[in-house]
């Protein structure tokens, strides 16, 4: 499947650009999918959101044990951590058409959802994906102890790291049956003097500070019940120093907030977070796709060798342009190309897995 940009989509910088607008647009004014909420607990008091897409097909949210048993898509989002972006929707929309019943796993304290613990949602998290997951499969994959739907997961920048950070972590003990990881970083710790000059220092800016205002601050008070004082005012008072900084903000305030103090936890922080050196773990057929455009990743940290000789598990899909999990396509009105790409690899592991039966 070849990959034809959008014909203003001229560059990775460009594409973030058009992105912006489209989602603006399209989905966050107009809202056009709708969703059916459960609350998660998590077992560290956590509570997350899982938003059930209410399809045209069922009428419904979740999931029903009798009648057509749909195969399960989990999503997970980027940065904002919310249901309502456009590379969500993109996918919703086109799975849904598929015959897939998909599910917004949103991180804790966004979408709505109050902190109800200590902890915010950060790359390190990978048990935020690994319980609710554990929870849909138990409950709406299984029945008397027979498998009878299966479930797969697709995330995106932040969420596709986290995703594969749970893919190596569980191993050959996750139940998902296919995932698709769309602009994962993979060396976090070597990206980070890339990402803080790319662009003029534009995209390490406007991320850091759209975190910081849109997912941190108004967190804050909610911590002030689960965090002591002391700890809470010296991360408030660093958030606020680095704010015009994702990388900063991350290395000075929130990597120690979780703590990894120093540079020895600095280091461990990044072995246990990045990708690179752990993808021969991933034992879930896995297809990645990356753009080499990408603005916010350095194009010669590509880890092409290791997925040659890591795993049968898992499969790497580069295009020469498609900015930052954007990948504009289409006629006058720009539409993402890459829910076309990873519903054919569901698609065939779909069909492979109903013979299997």
């Amino acid at each position: 499947m070849v990959y034809l940009p959008h014909f203003l989509a001229l560059n990775g910088h460009i594409q973030a650009f058009i992105y912006c607008w489209i989602e603006l647009l399209q989905v966050k004014l107009r809202q056009p999918l709708k969703y059916d909420r459960e609350l998660f607990k998590l077992s560290d008091g956590g509570t997350i959101a899982l938003d059930w897409h209410i399809d045209n097909e069922t009428g419904g949210g979740r999931p029903s044990m009798g009648g057509k048993r749909m195969p399960i898509l989990a999503l997970i989002s980027g940065l904002s951590g919310g249901n309502d972006n456009l590379y969500l929707y993109s996918m919703i929309r086109m799975a849904s058409a598929a015959g897939f019943k998909c599910v917004v796993i949103n991180f804790r304290g966004a979408s709505g959802v109050q902190l109800t613990s200590g902890l915010i949602y950060w790359m390190n998290l990978w048990q935020d994906l690994k319980e609710p997951i554990d929870y849909i499969h138990s409950k709406y994959c299984l029945l008397d102890g027979q498998k009878v739907r299966r479930i797969y997961a697709y995330g995106v920048s932040l969420g596709a790291s986290l995703l594969v950070s749970y893919l190596q972590n569980e191993s050959s003990k996750c139940p998902l049956d296919g995932a698709c990881s769309f602009g994962a970083p993979y060396n976090l710790q070597d990206n980070v003097p890339y990402f803080k000059q790319n662009g003029f220092k534009f995209y390490d800016f406007s991320m850091g500070h759209f975190f910081y205002k849109s997912a941190l601050e108004p967190k804050l008070q909610e911590l002030s019940s689960y965090v002591e004082p002391e700890k809470l005012e010296n991360f408030q008072r660093r958030l606020y120093q680095h704010r015009f900084s994702m990388m900063d903000m991350d290395q000075n305030a929130i990597i120690p907030f979780f703590g990894y103090q120093g540079t020895h936890g600095l280091n461990e922080y990044y072995r246990n977070t990045q990708a690179v050196g752990r993808l021969h773990l991933i034992k879930v057929p896995t297809l990645f796709l990356n753009a080499e455009d990408d603005p916010c990743y350095n194009p010669e940290l590509y880890p092409y060798k290791e997925f040659e000789g890591a795993s049968d598990h898992i499969v790497l899909a580069m295009t020469k342009r498609g900015g930052h999990c954007c990948h504009l396509s289409g006629g006058l009105w720009p539409v993402q190309w890459q829910p076309s790409v990873f519903m054919e690899f569901l698609e065939y592991i779909e069909r492979i897995k109903v013979k299997g039966d």
